[in-house]
């Protein structure tokens, strides 16, 4: 579970920095589940639930883009069709900057 603050500024980053690199390549989006896999590979210990949060986090700043959906009967959330915003572009491009996301 991600609790510390810096951890989740590194997560932030990691992720602006993956979709970042997908958009460059023209690379489809990617869904939680995908982005939670990804990021346990280049050695971020967190939880599915972290993952999601990351992602609603980044979107609440206007960073990404993506569905959201809840299972009614399971109460699991689902986010699909994650994508960087413009300004999540300019963040990870430096022409903006935010100390809630470390690259």
């Amino acid at each position: 579970m991600t609790t510390d603050v810096s951890q989740s500024k590194r997560v932030r980053g990691a992720i602006v920095d993956m979709l970042y690199v997908r958009h460059q390549m023209q690379q489809s989006r990617v869904d939680h589940v995908q982005l939670w896999h990804m990021l346990r590979d280049i050695g971020h210990d967190i939880g599915e639930n972290d993952a999601i949060t990351q992602v609603q986090d980044l979107g609440d700043r206007g960073y990404l883009t993506f569905t959201s959906t809840r299972n009614r009967f399971t109460n699991r959330t689902s986010i699909t069709l994650i994508q960087l915003t413009a300004r999540g572009r300019d963040l990870k491009e430096e022409t903006i900057v935010d100390p809630a996301v470390q690259f």
